[in-house]
């Protein structure tokens, strides 16, 4: 097991923090006020998104939902989505079955 502190998720936009086991990647992503993710489809794996402070809006598919802290979301693969954070930002959590980094200079703890 490996504890994660959220009070202590502050700092820059997109990834913050990250671990990988055998089978899973977990990624906590923020993004400031205003700011998110273009438009991207991601055809490898289905994505369950859980959000943790903060608020914003997420388009799946041309479906616009309300993000507010507590909501879980499961993105199927090869859906297209786009995420843009409130007046207070948003953080969330991805939890997806393991693949290739995103992001290789990012240290994942395992």
């Amino acid at each position: 097991m490996i504890p994660i502190d959220s009070t202590k998720l502050e700092g820059t936009n997109g990834a913050i923090w990250g671990t990988e086991t055998n089978d899973l990647n977990a990624t906590v992503v923020r993004w400031e006020p205003d700011l998110g993710a273009a438009a991207y489809a991601n055809h490898e794996v289905d994505v369950i998104m859980t959000i943790l402070k903060g608020s914003g809006a997420i388009i799946v598919d041309q479906v616009l939902t309300l993000l507010e802290p507590g909501h879980v979301l499961v993105i199927p693969k090869g859906a297209t989505r786009e995420i843009k954070a409130g007046a207070q930002g948003i953080t969330y959590l991805n939890v997806h079955k393991r693949r290739p980094k995103l992001q290789p200079t990012m240290t994942r703890p395992r």
